[in-house]
């Protein structure tokens, strides 16, 4: 056709010129001649342009074809490998409880997920590798077969996936199953004797697979897993006293701690309790029984300027003083004042009235500030981090409690990381109060006395008493109605993240909280100015 083309315009610029052709009677002969050579030459390199193009496009294809087959027989790898994984978790089922610790399954499953990474990182790049092709081609016909193995192998890509996550579900449920339950004795004879009147107690149970500890623990704790407890009297197995699990931890590889609160026994009598357990698919295990007895009570007292306080070893296995010190250091005279800044104050009622009634002194004690609870003159930015356990003026072999000892009582409140990691596991620790609750500690024979505080921030303020008191809309307890209701046991840790040149050196202590939410009233750990009021219990060195 181009050749015709040239042709045609050679022939109208002949005829435009004709005249001057012949006139000057020239030949064109070798015009026309070499100009058929060029156009043929000019046809030539035009097809070799083609087919060097078709060539090119060949190339392309092939090339295309090869990758698709590559890609199809490396997901055919990924299918066989992911089947591969799905054999070895199947037979996971049947094996799990030879897997004796948490960091032998946490090494499977970490396995697993390495395993898993990779295969959807692959997966991964089929996707985006076919995507690229589509891109690339422009021949229709290819371009369709390429979308449609793209479509094809998209669905098989995620069906393998669909497969590895159905896996992983697999491996947590595993974690998750516990096998067996048994309980584990503190004493050969397999008893649990707890003093009268302590009623919470601490079991230990071994779980199978170990590795289902700590996840039930940690369920139990986000309230997807419950505990509880069947009670058996000796000898007439009817149902027994009721026994409420308040907390489990995981301390120890394939081990939970369960502290439970035990009602309705009395001194000198047993029963049997078997540990219910039941995770979050619904699925429910019991342990063996345990002997619960409840031993006789003991009678602990100590002596401190001719007063005798009473004392009770507690479910932490610690002796407290239960009623508050109310002992005069030499030098020192009890203030009626609140704001004299004297270092020791008499009690004083919810309308903000100094108490000096012998009865009110001996239920309530004094309120001391750190100064003279130390037995020091002052406490000030060289010493005020050297007095955790000090004796103080504590009775000789008992000293004014530590951050740890309160943690040790009642666990921690929600701000675990102001005082440290949260001890869930102590024996008062309530999680729906998020540290001990009152009634609690009463009826275990701690004697909560409702003693307030003296509150001065500063050494510039002037100390008043605090006298918000308790009332039916955030105190569920009528006795202990009309009462204070903050009241700080002092402790002898002090905050380290208080820079003591600000003056506001701060030491941790128990502080109580009635709210609509803790009707009982909660105690947890907090820090309190070490210019303020508060009254003192002391702890054995035991």
């Amino acid at each position: 056709m181009k050749k015709l083309t040239n042709y045609l315009i050679l022939a109208l610029a002949l005829v435009a010129g004709a005249g001057l052709v012949s006139s000057c009677g020239k030949d064109y002969g070798d015009d026309i001649s070499k100009l058929d050579k060029r156009v043929a030459a000019i046809e030539q390199q035009n097809l070799a342009d083609v087919k060097s193009q078709l060539n090119q496009l060949s190339s392309t294809l092939n090339g295309i074809t090869g990758t698709l087959s590559s890609i199809q027989s490396k997901n055919g790898e990924l299918e066989r490998l992911v089947n591969g994984l799905s054999s070895t978790v199947g037979s996971l089922q049947s094996t799990i409880s030879g897997l004796v610790s948490i960091s032998d399954f946490n090494e499977f499953k970490s396995s697993y997920e390495t395993e898993k990474g990779e295969l959807s990182g692959q997966l991964g790049t089929i996707t985006r590798t076919l995507e690229t092709l589509s891109g690339k081609v422009g021949d229709a016909a290819t371009k369709s077969e390429l979308d449609s193995l793209n479509t094809e192998l998209g669905g098989r890509i995620q069906g393998l996936s669909e497969k590895l996550d159905a896996m992983g579900l697999k491996l947590d449920a595993l974690q998750a199953s516990i096998r067996s339950v048994v309980f584990v004795p503190e004493y050969s004879d397999g008893k649990v004797v707890v003093p009268a009147p302590v009623n919470v107690v601490k079991l230990t149970y071994d779980i199978q697979p170990a590795a289902a500890a700590k996840t039930f623990a940690e369920s139990f704790a986000a309230g997807k897993a419950t505990a509880t407890y069947v009670a058996r009297t000796l000898k007439t197995r009817t149902a027994g006293p009721s026994a409420t699990v308040s907390s489990i931890s995981n301390t120890s590889d394939g081990q939970i701690v369960v502290s439970a609160k035990i009602a309705g026994m009395e001194e000198g009598t047993s029963t049997a309790i078997a540990l219910v357990l039941t995770d979050e698919a619904g699925n429910s295990i019991q342990s063996d029984y345990a002997i619960i007895e409840i031993g006789a009570k003991e009678d602990i007292s100590v002596e401190l300027g001719g007063v005798t306080y009473k004392a009770a070893r507690m479910a932490d296995g610690r002796v407290w003083m239960t009623e508050p010190l109310r002992f005069v250091p030499e030098g020192k005279t009890v203030s009626a004042n609140p704001g004299d800044g004297s270092g020791i104050w008499y009690p004083y009622t919810v309308d903000g009235v100094a108490e000096t009634t012998e009865e009110a002194i001996k239920e309530r004690g004094y309120l001391y500030d750190y100064a003279t609870a130390f037995g020091v003159e002052e406490v000030n930015a060289e010493n005020y981090q050297s007095f955790e356990g000090t004796q103080g003026i504590c009775p000789d072999g008992w000293y004014i409690p530590t951050k740890e000892d309160f943690f040790g009582l009642v666990g921690n409140g929600p701000a675990a990381s102001t005082y440290g990691p949260a001890k869930t596991d102590a024996p008062y620790y309530d999680s729906q109060y998020e540290g001990g609750r009152i009634t609690t500690l009463d009826e275990a024979g701690f004697g909560w006395t409702f003693s307030g505080v003296i509150n001065r921030t500063a050494a510039s303020a002037t100390g008043k008493y605090m006298t918000v008191k308790t009332t039916a809309a955030n105190c569920s307890v009528e006795s202990y109605r009309d009462k204070v209701s903050m009241t700080f046991l002092m402790g002898s840790t002090a905050n380290p993240k208080i820079t003591a040149s600000s003056g506001n050196i701060q030491f941790a202590g128990l502080m109580s909280t009635f709210t609509s939410k803790y009707p009982e009233g909660r105690l947890s750990v907090s820090w309190s100015n070490y210019l303020s009021g508060y009254p003192l219990r002391c702890i054995r060195k035991d």
